[in-house]
């Protein structure tokens, strides 16, 4: 309150240019060689919200990767409501 009379915030979540979210998790989109989809072990690196790099490995060696595959990292999304020491899932 202030001076007795309560305050209210209202927040808008704003578009990210790469991330885009749904509750906790985040997705973003990654480009990867075609010879690493066809099995060569791609790997991506993503910048986090904080600007530090997080290097995923997409699939392992031998695996091929169809168009639109997703993967998933456990706690590498947002703060989950209510329980901020928790994060979302990050997909790939």
């Amino acid at each position: 309150t202030l001076g007795g009379a309560p305050v209210f915030f209202e927040l808008r979540e704003a578009p990210h240019a790469v991330f885009k979210r749904s509750n906790a998790d985040l997705l973003v989109d990654a480009s990867i060689p075609l010879a690493d989809a066809l099995g060569g072990a791609p790997r991506v690196t993503i910048k986090r919200l904080d600007g530090t790099t997080l290097r995923v490995n997409v699939a392992p060696v031998g695996v091929v990767l169809r168009h639109g595959a997703l993967r998933s990292i456990d706690g590498e999304g947002m703060p989950v409501k209510g329980h901020p020491q928790r994060r979302g899932k990050l997909f790939v």
